[in-house]
C-alpha cells in the first residue's frame, strides 16, 4: 500500500467520522441546552457540537459551523475551558480567514482569539495561532 493510498484511507475515515458526528447531533436536535438534559449528557453533546462544527467548516457550511461553535460557548453549558478555547480558536480562524467575505470580521476574530488566550492562560499554541491569523 502506498503512502497516497494510506492518506486517502485516513481522510475517508476522518470524513466518515465527521459525517457520523453530524448525523448524531442532528438526530439529537439543533440546540441541546434545555432543562431536560442532564449535565453529564451536556459534555457528550457539546463535544459533538464541536466536532460537527469542524465538519460543517470543512464542508464550507460556515453559518452552521459558527452556530455549532457558539453552542459550545453558551453560558448554560458547563464545557471545560479547553473545549471553550478550541471553539473560540475555530471561530477566530473562521472570522479571520474564511473564504466567504460575509463571514470575515477581523475585530471579532481578534476578540475570540484573545478570549482563547485568556482561557488557556497563554499556554496553548492553537490560541496563539488564532491570534496571529486575526
Amino acid at each position: 500500500t502506498s503512502r497516497t493510498d494510506m492518506s486517502r484511507e485516513r481522510m475517508r475515515v476522518q470524513h466518515e467520522g465527521l459525517d457520523r458526528a453530524i448525523q448524531e447531533l442532528n438526530a439529537a436536535g439543533r440546540r441541546t441546552v434545555n432543562p431536560g438534559v442532564k449535565q453529564a449528557q451536556y459534555q457528550d453533546l457539546i463535544g459533538l457540537h464541536y466536532v460537527r462544527g469542524i465538519g460543517h467548516f470543512e464542508q464550507g457550511r460556515f453559518d452552521e459551523a459558527i452556530r455549532d461553535f457558539d453552542d459550545v460557548l453558551l453560558p448554560a453549558v458547563d464545557a471545560d475551558g479547553g473545549l471553550r478555547a478550541l471553539a473560540l480558536t475555530q471561530l477566530a480562524w473562521i472570522h479571520a480567514t474564511c473564504p466567504s467575505d460575509d463571514h470575515r470580521d477581523g475585530d471579532q476574530a481578534l476578540e475570540e482569539a484573545e478570549r482563547a488566550l485568556a482561557l488557556t492562560q497563554r499556554t496553548r499554541w492553537y490560541a496563539f495561532s488564532a491570534a496571529a491569523a486575526a
